[in-house]
């Protein structure tokens, strides 16, 4: 059985399965996205300058990366993703070179709402996808939780004396203390939660009550 992430093996009759298996490749479709538009640039520099440019970086993984990117040659889709509109009646056409060296140009804004956006919106789909199976259990609660602060701007926002039951998993507690701050925040370190503790905690769900 193919494995996507060893240490989490979900199951692919269960709920979850195909939820992370899309998150995981929207997240990595960005990385590659990323290194289309880093080809793309590199490719519009003469070969000194990119050799200076490896040679001054500081960072070894930056410029083991750099120095890749300057050697490959960007391999051809193998198709297009263009989403059909009913209103429109039409496929809508996405310009990949142009969004890929979109994300190179100005990558600060789309990496800081990363999280927000596919790691919260798993935590949505998966609330949403698993109803039948929902109870007060303090595992529950924590799920339902950070559901509603990725649902609410990424923020925890309780209201009618919400928390009304233990909402608690992993030594973590949410309390009615953390009204306005941030489910996912820089550094990850630092965070209520990350990214990885969204596909952690589905998984002890999916183990204890699937």
């Amino acid at each position: 059985m193919l494995r996507p992430i060893p240490e989490l093996p979900f199951d692919p009759g269960k709920p979850f399965h195909p939820l992370v298996l899309c998150h995981l490749a929207q997240m990595h479709g960005f990385l590659e996205l990323a290194g289309r538009g880093l080809a793309s640039h590199l490719n519009a520099l003469s070969k000194t300058s990119i050799a200076e440019w490896v040679a001054n970086e500081q960072d070894d993984k930056i410029r083991e990366v750099l120095d890749a990117a300057s050697r490959s040659q960007v391999t051809p889709l193998i198709g297009k993703h263009a989403p059909y509109s009913r209103v429109l009646g039409k496929s809508i056409e996405i310009a990949i070179e142009d969004l890929a060296n979109e994300i190179i140009r100005d990558h600060k804004s789309p990496v800081s709402h990363l999280n927000n956006i596919s790691a919260g919106a798993l935590l949505i789909v998966a609330w949403e996808s698993t109803a039948i199976s929902h109870s007060k259990d303090p595992l529950w609660e924590f799920l339902r939780h950070c559901r509603n602060a990725a649902a609410h701007g990424g923020a925890f926002d309780f209201h009618k004396g919400e928390p009304k039951n233990l909402a608690a998993w992993s030594g973590l507690c949410i309390t009615n203390s953390l009204q306005g701050t941030p489910l996912f925040s820089p550094p990850a370190t630092s965070s209520f939660i990350g990214a990885g503790d969204v596909l952690v905690l589905l998984y002890d769900i999916e183990h204890k009550f699937l």
